[in-house]
């Protein structure tokens, strides 16, 4: 069933690619005080930023520290989809500033990958300097 989403604001938006990232990386949403960490806002910024995002149909939360879920679940993925979303995460943290986040997602990519295909997502994508110089 497709539900409506409303449009987000840009600091929304921001907090929903967080939240987004963590999922894609870690398996699992931020608590409110890593997103508050991450946009540099205190966590009860954070938690009225979930709530406004819930409210406009992106997420739904459950009431636990890391409850928050997207209600557009990604369907099963293939090898070329996590090629791809590793490196759209290698995207979004660079995108938003992240450059901390971008050594958790080097390194996700080296071990789920050999060493040939890194090389092929290194060739002509702009991530090869990151994760050269990461290594």
């Amino acid at each position: 069933m497709k539900h409506e989403q409303l449009a987000l604001t840009r600091v929304e938006r921001e907090a929903y690619a967080i939240i987004r990232r963590m999922v894609r990386i870690r398996g699992v949403a931020p608590s409110h005080r890593e997103l508050a960490k991450d946009l540099g806002v205190t966590h009860q910024r954070a938690g009225f930023l979930i709530e406004a995002i819930e409210i406009k149909g992106w997420i739904a939360c459950d009431g636990t520290p890391r409850g928050i879920k997207l209600l557009e679940p990604e369907p099963p993925i293939t090898v070329d989809d996590a090629t791809a979303q590793l490196v759209h995460a290698l995207q979004d943290c660079i995108d938003l500033g992240m450059t901390a986040q971008l050594a958790d997602v080097a390194v996700a990519l080296q071990a789920a990958y050999p060493a040939p295909t890194i090389r092929q997502l290194q060739n002509g994508n702009g991530i090869g300097d990151i994760l050269a110089k990461l290594a």
